[in-house]
């Protein structure tokens, strides 16, 4: 494997792209993880509100994440 240096530095990232990883679960082996499975694991469990006030009236603390619709947004 080269260094990753050496990597051209591709500008226009798909979400079928892959990035390489560690499956801890299984012996710490080297895997492929799609863009769009890994967004699914981040994104899984934010809850969506209408606004920053529904999400404090939910309960949800300063600094958490939550969504409306499609965008990722902050308690402020």
């Amino acid at each position: 494997m080269a260094r990753i240096s050496t990597y051209p530095i591709d500008t226009t990232v798909a979400l079928t792209d892959t990035l390489l990883g560690t499956d801890e679960a299984n012996a710490k082996a080297t895997k492929n993880y799609a863009i769009s499975d890994v967004l699914g694991l981040v994104t899984a469990g934010i809850t969506v509100h209408a606004d920053n006030a529904a999400a404090v009236t939910a309960g949800l603390a300063v600094g958490t994440i939550y969504r409306t619709d499609d965008v990722l947004k902050v308690v402020h």
